[in-house]
């Protein structure tokens, strides 16, 4: 069953214990809620494979505005992949080398040493669509639910404990021990070791290695 950003605030709201909204605002939810979607893509990118791109005067190809890491690149024409740049000294780019290669820039630039006659397929990891309004449904799949609701949790923490830490709250003097002064803090640290811990539950996701 596809997954609303309402519904992921709720599970964020239950977590915090908040299920009128009455602490954590409607603005702390959204901002918790798309932290998450943001955070996820260290454990389960979003594959995509591009339309076919067909390069510029310069042999460069502009990445589609999602895109943060390119896995793989395909010769259209020859239905080969090609090889990453090896950008390193004594190494020789352009017409010096047998077959063409690509780099990727910051910039959403991949840039070719050759021409590619019929355009290049670029297989490459995408963002997730950060919902707005709550009827947006999620793109991150159903079993990624539970992580981020543990991850958006901890952002909203993490916004509590930083304005409950400037005015020191909860210090307590004590003769020994390592009092912990910012429960909230701990408590989003709490909500993040299950967010990791859940991850190890996953299963593979095949990414495209680079040739």
């Amino acid at each position: 069953m596809a997954q609303t950003l309402l519904d992921l605030k709720t599970r964020i709201l239950a977590l915090l214990n908040d299920t009128d909204g009455g602490t954590y605002v409607a603005a702390v939810q959204l901002s918790a809620a798309q932290a998450a979607i943001r955070q996820i893509i260290e454990y389960y990118p979003k594959l995509v494979r591009s339309a076919v791109l067909t390069l510029s005067a310069d042999f460069e190809a502009t990445l589609p505005t999602d895109a943060y890491m390119v896995d793989a690149v395909l010769d259209v024409k020859s239905n080969k992949y090609l090889p990453k740049a090896g950008l390193s000294a004594g190494s020789y780019a352009g017409e010096s080398i047998e077959t063409n290669d690509w780099h990727q820039y910051q910039s959403g630039l991949v840039t070719f040493s050759r021409d590619a006659e019929d355009g290049v397929r670029i297989f490459y990891r995408a963002l997730y669509a950060e919902p707005s309004v709550d009827v947006d449904v999620l793109e991150t799949p159903d079993l990624l639910f539970n992580m981020l609701g543990y991850w958006g949790a901890a952002e909203a923490l993490i916004g509590r404990a930083s304005s409950t830490a400037n005015i020191r709250q909860f210090n307590v003097k004590v003769d020994s021990g390592t009092p912990d002064h910012n429960p909230l803090k701990q408590m989003a640290k709490e909500y993040q070791v299950l967010y990791h811990n859940s991850a190890k539950t996953l299963p593979d996701i095949e990414v495209p290695s680079v040739v």
